[in-house]
């Protein structure tokens, strides 16, 4: 309808938002600021709950739940991460990249966290550890995303090339490099039912790669500036 369901949060005066995200049952939300805070909010009474650790000197540009809403995963620009229980509230710094940590994604079960780097490296960590199982290195330039194909199995890894990598993580092996775009690729997504993958760009346009025939499947134009996020609908009809 369109309707405004409540009052702003009040973020306080300065900040920028540079990302949102539920938590899975759908009760808080977390926000990422340009102030390097991370605020939480009850989406029930518009109070904020809680600080996901310690404030950064740098911003905070992406942050993600995990499916079980156990963790929000919060990456920062001195290639830590901070994986920050919602339970209890205390964080646990996983510390390995050398440079900015950007790309972030939880595993379908919970049980592990893909992290991308500025270094141009993919980490897998075991999230009751903090653990780094696999290193996967072959991006020449920036990690600028990763995203966990449905079943799991699979990890997509998109950077400053114009190309996204596929991965058995598990092994670590390359399974497939796809040439999609003409500049950075800003962010990656599998669809629900894990035939396709979606990519945004700096090239203006976002596109879909049927990953059973390895053949483009459709180009959306229109934006007038970089493509910077991408996200099916849990149906797979709306992106």
């Amino acid at each position: 309808t369109g309707k405004e369901l409540r009052p702003p949060f009040d973020l306080g005066f300065g900040p920028q938002l540079w990302d949102i995200t539920y938590s899975p049952d759908g009760n808080r939300i977390a926000s990422a600021c340009s102030d390097g805070k991370v605020r939480i909010w009850d989406l029930t009474t518009g109070e904020q709950v809680v600080w996901a650790g310690e404030p950064t000197p740098n911003v905070i540009r992406r942050l993600v739940y995990s499916p079980d809403g156990k963790w929000l995963a919060i990456p920062s620009a001195r290639g830590k991460v901070n994986l920050f229980d919602t339970k209890t509230g205390q964080p646990t710094y996983l510390e390995g990249h050398q440079d900015l940590a950007l790309g972030v994604a939880f595993s379908p079960d919970s049980l592990h966290l893909a992290t991308g780097s500025f270094d141009g490296s993919v980490r897998i960590w075991e999230v009751a550890t903090g653990r780094t199982v696999s290193i996967l290195k072959g991006h020449e330039g920036m990690v600028w995303a990763v995203a966990f194909s449905p079943d799991g199995n699979q990890l997509a890894s998109s950077s400053n090339e114009p190309n996204v990598k596929l991965w058995d993580w598990q092994t670590g092996a390359e399974l497939r490099t796809i040439r999609c775009h003409g500049g950075t690729v800003h962010d990656v997504a599998f669809s629900p039912d894990g035939n396709q993958i979606a990519t945004g760009s700096h090239d203006l346009t976002i596109k879909f790669w049927d990953l059973k025939d390895n053949l483009e499947a459709r180009i959306l134009s229109g934006h007038a500036g970089a493509v910077n996020g991408v996200s099916f609908h849990p149906l797979g009809r709306i992106l």
